[in-house]
């Protein structure tokens, strides 16, 4: 038997996450109402900026039940007692830890194991300077608290299998639910979420939706990423080079160290220049145009006739993986 050094770190660092667990995003200091509600998703270069919505998601906290609010405020509790136990008492100890109380997410064990180290680190800490700065001028963020890690919570770190690279979330109300792309039931369905529809209508023969809700692939292994995973209201890329970008390279990273193929959708300039240190002879990368109807037939790769769902889940049999069913929305 060959003992494995790395499976072995993985195994304690698993095992401390599951110990390390804790609850969502933004968690809240005082008993205020959050100001921060629904979310918007930005996907192409503000094409979709402003696009109005059928209906307007409820604000996060009318979501949260009595349940949910006494765990948050059980673990604001916890993660307050950490912070007097660190014992530091630097200006950057007492940074990081007041980014840890203020920003620790609730993530399945087996992404807290390869990305909660993030959560430490001075670019963190600096983002979430950031974010505090803009909650406290009363700006709004999106997608709500409780979502913004909701890509990782749909598609565990083990079961990914393809990997959609997105910006940053759409910035008008009630949209963006933290999976790229992705809107919420109710929610007028973006251009460029038309336009992926389509493709897959064309190449997979998915029945028209009558939704662009896309966390049915998220649950299959379609880890749903934007590069960025807030936004202040009604204002595309507000959130860029803040932190997120480090973070998320972070995760594209973690998935690029594992030993099974992940096929990668990279649709437009910037997600192939995010996915440009991907191992190309383990993972499968697929490139063409972004989604927008800006880009959509204008380029050399255009994205409609692509066929990329088809060549995805064509890569995904010849790694020995299963397909994904796009039909499933």
């Amino acid at each position: 038997v060959v003992s494995c050094t790395w499976c072995g770190r993985r195994q304690r660092a698993l095992a401390g996450a599951m110990k390390r667990r804790v609850s969502d995003f933004f968690l809240p200091r005082t008993s205020k109402k959050p100001k921060d509600a629904t979310g918007v998703q930005q996907g192409a270069a503000g094409a979709e900026a402003g696009e109005p919505v059928q209906a307007q998601d409820k604000p996060a906290k009318e979501g949260v039940s009595a349940e949910q609010a006494a765990r948050i405020e059980e673990n604001r509790r916890k993660a307050l007692a950490k912070l007097k136990n660190k014992g530091g008492s630097s200006p950057a100890a007492a940074a990081a830890a007041g980014a840890e109380e203020f920003c620790m997410p609730e993530l399945p064990p087996s992404w807290a194991a390869v990305v909660d180290k993030e959560f430490s680190r001075p670019y963190f800490v600096n983002l979430v300077k950031f974010l505090k700065s803009e909650a406290s001028k009363g700006k709004r963020v999106f997608p709500p608290r409780p979502e913004i890690f909701s890509a990782f919570s749909h598609c565990d770190f083990d079961n990914v299998r393809v990997v959609i690279i997105g910006q940053d979330p759409y910035h008008g109300p009630g949209q963006a639910h933290g999976l790229s792309f992705s809107v919420k039931h109710g929610v007028a369905v973006p251009p460029s979420l038309r336009n992926m529809i389509k493709e897959a209508q064309s190449c997979e023969g998915i029945a028209k939706p009558n939704h662009g809700n896309l966390t049915h692939w998220a649950k299959q292994g379609v880890l749903m990423l934007n590069a960025v995973l807030t936004v202040e209201a009604h204002k595309a890329n507000s959130h860029q080079k803040k932190g997120w970008e480090q973070f998320t390279d972070a995760v594209i990273r973690a998935v690029n160290k594992r030993e099974a193929g992940v096929v990668f959708l990279l649709w437009g300039k910037p997600a192939q220049e995010k996915g440009r240190s991907i191992n190309r002879s383990k993972h499968t990368v697929i490139t063409c145009s972004h989604p927008s109807p800006l880009a959509a037939m204008k380029t050399s790769e255009p994205f409609l006739g692509s066929r990329c769902f088809s060549r995805a889940n064509e890569a995904l049999v010849e790694m020995g993986q299963s397909k994904v069913d796009w039909r499933i929305l």
